[in-house]
C-alpha cells in the first residue's frame, strides 16, 4: 500500500498530489484547403441544405486532394503546435545534438537545462525540473518503452548536422570490410532508408516536423 510521509499506512486510493497529470505542450491545426459546402453535396443529393446541417450540424468541410495525405497534414499541424513550445523548459544531453536541435528548431524562450548523462535527462523529466526532453528518435521509443512508459513523443524533427549511424565491431575485426560492403550496398539500393523509416522512424508513431 502507498504510504505518507510520516510512514503511515493508507487506503489503496492514490495520495492527493501523487498522481502525474498530462497537459498540452502546443497546439497546431493543418487543413487541405478545398472547401465543401453542405449546399454543394445537397445539390448531388436531391435534398435541401438545411435536410444535411440539420442532421449532421455541419454546414462545410474540407476536402483533401488526390494524393494528398495525411502524414504530411499531420506534420504541418505538428510544425505549427512547435510555436507553442516557446515558453516550455527542455532537458537536453551535453555532448549531443539535441540543445543545438531545440535552438534550431524550437528556439524556446528559456535556455534548455542540460545533464551529464542521459539517466539524468530521464530523472529530470521524471522529477519535474523540465517539462520536456530532446533525444534521437531510437533513444525516444526505448524511453516511452521502458523507463517512462507515461511519456509520450510529440514529434520527430532532423536535427542540425543529422546524426550519423554505425555498425560497432571489435578492433581489426576480419568482417569490417564485409560488413561496410554491405552497408553500403543497402545505402545506394535504398533499402538503408527504408529500413530506418519503418523500424525506427515510423515506430515512434510521431509525426516528422518540418
Amino acid at each position: 500500500m502507498p504510504l505518507l510521509p510520516d510512514s503511515q499506512p493508507v487506503s489503496d486510493a492514490p495520495a492527493p498530489g501523487a498522481v502525474r497529470t498530462a497537459g498540452v505542450l502546443g497546439l497546431g491545426t493543418a487543413l487541405p484547403d478545398e472547401v465543401v459546402e453542405s449546399e454543394e453535396i445537397a445539390l448531388r443529393l436531391g435534398v435541401d441544405p438545411e435536410w444535411i446541417v440539420k442532421r449532421t450540424g455541419i454546414h462545410s468541410r474540407r476536402r483533401a486532394a488526390a494524393g494528398a495525405s495525411l502524414n504530411v497534414l499531420a506534420a504541418e499541424a505538428g510544425s505549427a503546435a512547435l510555436a507553442d513550445f516557446a515558453a516550455v523548459q527542455f532537458g537536453v544531453q551535453i555532448g549531443t545534438t539535441s540543445q543545438e536541435a531545440v535552438e534550431a528548431a524550437i528556439a524556446p524562450s528559456e535556455d534548455p537545462k542540460v545533464y551529464d548523462t542521459s539517466n539524468d535527462v530521464v530523472t529530470a523529466l521524471k522529477q519535474e525540473q523540465v517539462e520536456a526532453i530532446v533525444v534521437d528518435v531510437p533513444t525516444a521509443f526505448f524511453l516511452t518503452a521502458v523507463p517512462i512508459k507515461e511519456a509520450t513523443t510529440v514529434g520527430q524533427f532532423s536535427a542540425p548536422g543529422g546524426d550519423e549511424w554505425g555498425a560497432l565491431l571489435e578492433r581489426d575485426s576480419p568482417l569490417t570490410d564485409c560488413v561496410s560492403a554491405a552497408i553500403e550496398e543497402l545505402r545506394s539500393s535504398g533499402e538503408l532508408a527504408e529500413i530506418e523509416q519503418r523500424w525506427i522512424a515510423e515506430k515512434t508513431k510521431a509525426p516528422v516536423l518540418e
